[in-house]
């Protein structure tokens, strides 16, 4: 009698056969997910009117000035402002303090943690996940190969999946396939067009898209303005 795959390789199996929303955990199940908001009004409407789902890893994919990182700021910021503390990981050294303090974040209730590849980030995030204290983690891997980190992916969805944290991995593009079942949400962002005040650049506005979302599958976009005085601006999704 042949042997029974194991049970992860049968959870793939089913959802490659009938799609990603088919099995979910029981905390994805609860009614009223936790959520941190990412202060974008038109992009919190698109993921259930809430926000970035606690619980969960959620992917924010884009290239440099698409809003991925003023988005992930501001998400610290709200994580923040309900008394949770908010780690960033920074892969290739470029947070900028001034920056993220514009958008709201308090630098004196940031932790930085500076890893040396992807793999040793999603493991050191999954030491802080465990944290009931911990609200929010970034991962910033916008310029880090993202190959081969599907087992300490797993390893840190499994950790969200028992917390109270919102986990945002930032990336230029899409984590490989056999990825995806680990991944919650994703947000694709792209500039479309650069905003002038005169002949001076005063900002971008982008289109967020919504690829992915267990809590309300189906794709679904949205255009925000960002300016450099860190106004926001976003229409009805």
């Amino acid at each position: 009698m042949p042997k029974p795959n194991n049970l992860q390789q049968t959870l793939w199996d089913i959802q490659k056969r009938f799609g990603d929303a088919v099995i979910n955990p029981l905390s994805s199940l609860r009614s009223e997910r936790e959520a941190i908001p990412t202060g974008f009004a038109a992009v919190d409407a698109l993921l259930s009117g809430h926000g970035l789902p606690c619980a969960a890893v959620t992917e924010v994919v884009g290239q440099p000035t698409s809003g991925v990182t003023a988005l992930a700021q501001r998400a610290l910021a709200n994580a923040q402002g309900s008394s949770k503390s908010a780690v960033y990981l920074d892969l290739a050294g470029t947070f900028d303090p001034d920056y993220a303090a514009l958008w709201g974040v308090d630098l004196t209730r940031l932790l930085i943690v500076a890893p040396s590849s992807l793999g040793k980030a999603l493991e050191i995030a999954r030491d802080f996940v465990r944290l009931p204290s911990t609200g929010i983690i970034v991962i910033d891997a916008l310029a880090t190969p993202t190959a081969g980190v599907t087992p300490s992916l797993n390893r840190l969805h499994e950790a969200a999946m028992r917390s109270r944290c919102a986990v945002l991995l930032l990336t230029r593009s899409p984590l490989a396939v056999d990825a995806d079942p680990f991944i919650h949400t994703r947000l694709h962002l792209q500039r479309t067009a650069w905003l002038y005040e005169g002949d001076d650049i005063n900002g971008y506005s982008s289109t967020v898209r919504v690829t992915k979302d267990k809590r309300s599958p189906g794709a679904r976009a949205a255009e925000i303005d960002l300016r450099v005085d860190r106004q926001v601006e976003g229409g009805a999704p």
